[in-house]
């Protein structure tokens, strides 16, 4: 297995001129080290966030990308029934907007999106249970979902425990990407892993169906500082060999990485996390990323916001306010961290040598046996 690593890698090394695609376009393309947009390499820092409809395109120029969700709910309020045209929901004109301030977007259109929103965000009319068995291959399920971007994220932490061609979590995925594909969705397909527990969706692991282009995982590794505010940084040091165990022909994403925390129902006011309003939050951790070769890195949240009835009214998890103690508040408030979060966005921007790094063989015997995985050689 690890020849056959090897012999990947060295092959993407000699053949780095020519990124990957999966057919449909080649305007979105990957290395094992970063992406490739209209054939330009670059690093990719987005934000989610809660963004009033009063934002202005001037606040927003320092960012290369933003990620939106598509909660069904939100779109179908009966079956049958699809509004993507009334205010508040035009997706193109959220789409036309984001051109026009010269952003990018990764589209989470799940079926499944969120997990904490009403019912992970699928359809509030299939509650009495005419959906089917939710996120298997189940027919019902199957029909009831049927439906300037670069990335598509299907589904959101479907945990893939069993690697079989005949699961029926495996024929699901299958399933969502055919629908993507049969629509005339050509960008390339992303998954969203739910912190390092389980192995999913994978090209370079297992692949018996199901996998998406770029695997991503999710991690939230900060002391929860509400609740003990001595809690203090909890660094991973292993993201490197992780995603070159599993998706080293990929380059390494993270769709959700923390920029704060929520507050659930009966915890802490926002306020009170020390360590989440902390600048050193952004400098210590986002750099520890980039340092393990990070090219593609999500703040969530990166802007507070207000959860509405329509997305939260019945999920038990958070309550009404979004703030998740993020760079920019649900007031629109400006917190300290979010200066340096822009100022390590703006650097990721014009560091181009950072989008094709490689491990200084001096530090360890080979690819996949760094012991210290933050030191690279560019090129």
């Amino acid at each position: 297995m690890r020849l056959l690593q090897l012999f990947v890698v060295l092959t993407a090394l000699f053949c780095h001129g020519i990124g990957t695609d999966d057919g449909p376009t080649d305007a979105v393309t990957w290395y094992p080290y970063s992406f490739t947009v209209n054939s330009s390499r670059v690093f990719i820092l987005h934000l989610l966030g809660s963004v009033p409809a009063n934002c202005t395109i001037s606040e927003c120029q320092f960012l290369r990308c933003g990620c939106v969700y598509f909660f069904w709910s939100y779109h179908s309020s009966s079956k049958g029934v699809y509004d993507f045209e009334t205010s508040g929901k035009n997706v193109q004109r959220l789409f036309d907007y984001a051109k026009e301030a010269g952003l990018w977007v990764i589209a989470r259109a799940g079926p499944y999106c969120n997990a904490e929103t009403n019912g992970g965000g699928f359809a509030l009319w299939g509650s009495d249970g005419s959906l089917g068995n939710l996120q298997t291959s189940d027919a019902t399920y199957h029909e009831a979902w049927l439906p300037p971007v670069i990335l598509n994220q299907i589904e959101n932490e479907l945990q893939e425990t069993t690697h079989s061609a005949t699961n029926t979590l495996v024929i699901y995925m299958e399933q969502i990407k055919s629908a993507f594909r049969d629509a005339g969705i050509t960008m390339p397909f992303t998954y969203n892993e739910k912190g390092m527990r389980t192995m999913s969706w994978s090209t370079d692991l297992q692949n018996v169906g199901g996998a998406v282009n770029v695997y991503g995982l999710d991690s939230y590794p900060g002391g929860f500082s509400c609740t003990n505010v001595n809690s203090g940084f909890n660094l991973v040091r292993t993201y490197y060999q992780w995603f070159s165990n599993y998706s080293y022909t990929q380059p390494n994403y993270f769709p959700e990485f923390e920029a704060g925390y929520f507050t659930p129902w009966g915890g802490s006011f926002p306020d009170d996390c020390v360590t989440e309003h902390n600048p050193a939050l952004a400098d210590v951790y986002y750099k520890n990323n980039i340092g393990q070769r990070t090219t593609l890195l999500s703040l969530y949240m990166a802007w507070g916001g207000t959860n509405w009835v329509i997305f939260i009214g019945a999920a038990p998890v958070v309550y009404s306010s979004y703030d998740y103690s993020a760079p920019l508040r649900e007031t629109r408030q400006i917190q300290d961290k979010f200066y340096l979060t822009k100022l390590i966005s703006l650097f990721t921007r014009v560091s181009t040598d950072l989008l094709k790094t490689h491990p200084h063989q001096a530090f360890g015997p080979g690819r996949f046996e760094i012991p210290i995985p933050h030191r690279y050689l560019m090129e």
